[in-house]
């Protein structure tokens, strides 16, 4: 496994909330009678099931802590490894795995890979890493993972990467895109559309606007010829 497969794991510490498994609270005490709102207390679903507070003691939920996502990134962050914390992180996970939610072990598999087992690396526990089965990543369409499955033909036409021409016998960029007041482009295979040379560009586009004109029309492709038939 290379390091490249493996990311940092990121918690949605705001659905934590919403679900109920991790929450700012205040805490009010003998000790700290106006708790900081800018600095609450770290209360989980196991607090409030399997404790009971101290005596004299009043927690009150945050209603609102728009940094709350920060806030808990920062302290899983800094804290999380610590012995010393070891009791609160084995709570939120305890918690969070109740509103079925699983932190793991902090890493996540690079996509198009999936998890098969763990291993050690580093000298920590990390996911074994393996690529998926009948998956086959496309480089030049957005990250698309295809399917073994797909027919052939249809895999080799997201793995080209397109582009458009206009009457000109310029390139214009990515097939699928468009400028204001664009008219109807041609597309092909970026190697076929060099190989073509400008004027064989030209030809084409400006067959293929006679051939079907309308750039917003919508409906099934027209297909029309690159080259003149003779």
């Amino acid at each position: 496994m290379k390091l490249h497969e493996v990311l940092s794991e990121k918690i949605d510490w705001n659905a934590l909330w919403k679900a109920g498994a991790v929450m700012p609270y205040l805490l009010k005490s003998k000790q700290n009678p106006n708790p900081d709102p800018t600095s609450p207390n770290i209360i989980t679903k196991w607090n409030l099931e399997k404790e009971k507070p101290e005596e004299g003691d009043t927690a009150t939920p945050l209603k609102n802590m728009p940094n709350w996502q920060q806030y808990m990134d920062g302290w899983w962050a800094s804290e999380k490894n610590k012995p010393e914390a070891k009791t609160k992180v084995d709570q939120i996970r305890w918690s969070a795995k109740q509103v079925g939610i699983e932190l793991g072990e902090g890493t996540r598999c690079w996509k198009g890979y999936e998890k098969k087992g763990m291993k050690t690396m580093f000298g920590k526990r990390v996911p074994n890493c393996v690529k998926r089965e009948h998956i086959d990543f496309c480089v030049n369409c957005h990250d698309i993972l295809l399917d073994e499955s797909l027919d052939e033909n249809l895999k080799k036409w997201f793995k080209q990467k397109w582009v458009r021409m206009g009457p000109g016998g310029k390139i214009r960029g990515s097939c699928g895109g468009k400028s204001d007041g664009e008219g109807k482009p041609k597309c092909l295979p970026a190697k076929k559309a060099y190989a073509l040379g400008k004027k064989g560009r030209a030809s084409a586009a400006a067959r293929k606007r006679r051939k079907d004109p309308n750039p917003n029309r919508r409906g099934k492709a027209i297909n029309v010829a690159t080259k003149k038939k003779s």
